[in-house]
């Protein structure tokens, strides 16, 4: 239906099979998958010709020869990001002629790399995803207690949404071997240890151990907490 964004399910569909057993590690693959099918459709629309103005040459090639992954260190997916912003609506309607399209394809990557410039800077190597579609961790009510803004891989219509800040995976044949990957920390106190520690790691698309059993669980313990009346 109008409105609604399919391609996350329709790429999931694609990945997951009812003939197949998934490790963990498949299912952290599956969880960090960056792959647009959105871009995957779109690629066709800058191969078959060429610009006459140099910059836009540099980013149609670019997106040419670009394998759809909205990966944070990718120049290609901040171009083609924010080309997709930046380009005329009336690309993607049928009643749109061909020849216009083209037209319209090289007005946007036009626009998307003035905008990159302006933004970014004139350096393409400092046009990575991650600094278009980063995750900012701003406090409720004080800015001092703020942590840093992160890049990540994917969000944009991708399985690796990147509003996504809990993602876990369950062994239910030995729950000890669950994992999962949270941020920014377990704790709300701005001034524990355990307030933004697991950014980083959360930001790497790193998981850990996520402990049931009692022997697990004094395996991983740092603290103890004791409540008496």
């Amino acid at each position: 239906s109008r409105g609604v964004e399919f391609s996350r399910i329709a790429r999931m569909r694609q990945l997951l099979r009812s003939d197949q057993k998934y490790s963990i590690e498949d299912h952290k693959k599956i969880q960090l998958d960056a792959y647009s099918l959105r871009a995957e459709a779109d690629i066709p629309r800058f191969t078959g010709w060429k610009s006459e103005a140099p910059e836009v040459e540099r980013a149609r090639e670019i997106l040419a020869d670009w394998d759809a992954v909205l990966a944070k260190e990718s120049a290609a997916a901040a171009i083609y990001y924010v080309w997709r912003a930046e380009v005329d609506a009336e690309i993607f309607s049928s009643d749109t002629p061909g020849n216009q399209r083209r037209s319209l394809v090289e007005a946007g990557l036009k626009k998307a790399v003035a905008r990159l410039t302006k933004e970014l800077g004139e350096d393409w190597a400092e046009w990575r995803y991650g600094r278009v579609q980063n995750s900012a961790f701003p406090h409720m009510l004080a800015v001092e207690f703020d942590l840093p803004d992160v890049e990540r891989s994917g969000g944009f219509g991708t399985i690796a949404a990147s509003s996504v800040s809990f993602r876990h995976i369950l062994d239910t044949d030995d729950w000890d071997r669950s994992v999962f990957t949270i941020t920014p920390g377990q704790s709300g106190q701005p001034e524990s240890p355990f307030y933004g520690s697991l950014q980083a790691r959360w930001a790497n698309d790193e998981y850990f151990s996520l402990s049931y059993s009692r022997a697990a669980v004094d395996g991983q313990v740092a603290f103890r907490l004791t409540l008496k009346p």
